[in-house]
């Protein structure tokens, strides 16, 4: 009773703070599954590299609950208490209740560190991978296969799960026993081949292969400009964590080393482009080491003064999180943002066309609008260039002038820096100012 007690407190830590922080309301997150609503196909009238799974989810979701901030919190804060609810029953199997307790005690402050209060896919491989993890060590084979095909139909990073997958299979291939291999991959590949005949029904098979494999797997990740490594500050300071398991690989004996696989192999997905919310199908295992060093080793004293830099190093980072976030607007759905939507939406009608250039696309969402072209293209260069796309932004815009352009000043250097001298000068002539704020112009056809 108290162990649950405990649980449903810190529950409620967490969604509290989940609550009082900014919350980052990423535009793709908005604006797909809303096109989805209304009738848009993935990859055919709407651009992404992303595997569409999640993205399918929210649609219902938001097709039951509507589309909106409010929504999409509620759906991610719901993932994140189950990512908890896992990662306690995952420990707890492991260990007992008391190292699950700890684990949790360390995931909490890490998961808002690591730039979680905002769904994007690696949030939602979280729950996947432990997922995985723990069918595997309970012999579930098909359906360890099946969850592993809905962790890479969200996110094609999940790829890198199949090593730590392979390392229970060795013994099975050396002695070439395939039953417990023919179980996983069954149920991977009867999962894949119901996606793959959605596609084709819907007729979509061609524009997801060459969006979310071709350019999402093999032609963007080799793009310089989508390339960002971390400083060595950054290195130091986000990678630092993960010293713990050097520890934990001489100190413990058994199964539960390959913990450091799982978690490692979960890790890669912050390549090439590095960013703090690409850890986060990695930190529930960085989270349970960290649970069974705390509960196991306190009173060995090295160990302590380990965990104790660990303490003050959380302490340091999660200040500087709060301070930031704490109470502050939620980011792409702030205060201008609100008034950039009120003031389009005094001017068109719903499911009107309109135009948003070099800014957020979520604007749609805000506005109850539809992009004036088709297929929608997120305005920067690696898409734009890419087959020389930009060209049917341009002749769209230009065969059907929108009533309304939202445009976003551009920038010197980096995102926001790129244009199309062609839409420039069609705004020039044929457009009027008639709204700005800030670094946000609205634009009405002249009539």
């Amino acid at each position: 009773m108290r162990i649950k007690l405990l649980i449903f407190i810190f529950l409620i830590l967490h969604l509290g703070l989940l609550y009082t922080f900014s919350f980052t309301a990423w535009p793709e997150m908005l604006i797909r599954p809303y096109l989805m609503l209304k009738g848009y196909l993935p990859y055919k009238d709407f651009i992404m590299e992303h595997n569409p799974l999640l993205l399918f989810d929210i649609a219902l979701f938001n097709g039951i609950f509507g589309t909106g901030l409010l929504q999409l919190k509620i759906y991610s804060w719901i993932l994140i208490i189950l990512t908890d609810i896992i990662l306690f029953l995952v420990a707890k199997k492991l260990w007992n209740s008391k190292v699950a307790l700890f684990s949790l005690t360390f995931y909490i402050p890490m998961q808002l560190i690591y730039d979680g209060n905002g769904l994007w896919f690696d949030l939602v491989l979280a729950p996947f991978v432990l997922l995985i993890f723990y069918l595997l060590r309970e012999k579930k084979y098909f359906w360890s296969g099946v969850i592993f095909a809905f962790s890479f139909l969200i996110k094609q990073t999940a790829f890198w799960f199949i090593f730590p997958i392979s390392f229970y299979f060795l013994v099975d291939l050396k002695k070439r026993n395939f039953n417990r291999i023919n179980l996983l991959f069954s149920g991977f590949i009867i999962v894949i081949l119901i996606f793959l005949t959605v596609l084709a029904f819907f007729g979509i098979a061609f524009h997801y292969f060459r969006w979310a494999i071709d350019y999402g797997i093999f032609i963007l990740p080799k793009s310089q400009a989508v390339t960002r490594l971390p400083s060595i500050k950054e290195f130091l300071v986000y990678f630092s964590p993960y010293f713990i398991f050097i520890p934990f690989f001489i100190l413990k004996k058994g199964k539960e080393k390959d913990l450091i696989f799982w978690s490692f192999f979960s890790l890669l997905g912050v390549f090439p482009r590095f960013e703090l919310f690409h850890f986060q199908p990695s930190i529930p295992f960085l989270s349970m080491v960290l649970g069974f060093i705390f509960f196991s080793y306190w009173k060995n004293k090295v160990i302590r003064l380990i965990l104790m830099f660990y303490f003050t190093l959380f302490l340091i980072l999660f200040g500087k999180i709060a301070a930031r976030e704490w109470r502050e607007e939620d980011r792409f759905w702030g205060e201008n943002e609100r008034k950039i939507a009120l003031f389009v939406k005094s001017k068109v009608k719903e499911d009107e066309k309109i135009y948003v250039l070099n800014y957020w696309d979520s604007l749609y969402v805000m506005t109850n609008t539809l992009p004036a072209v088709k297929p929608l293209i997120p305005f920067l260069p690696w898409y734009l260039n890419y087959d020389n796309l930009k060209q049917s932004v341009i002749n769209d815009l230009y065969l059907n002038m929108p009533r309304v352009i939202i445009k976003g000043d551009y920038n010197s250097f980096g995102l926001g820096s790129y244009m199309l001298p062609e839409i420039d000068v069609m705004i020039e002539r044929y457009y009027s100012l008639s709204y700005k704020i800030d670094s946000v112009s609205v634009f009405l056809l002249n009539q």
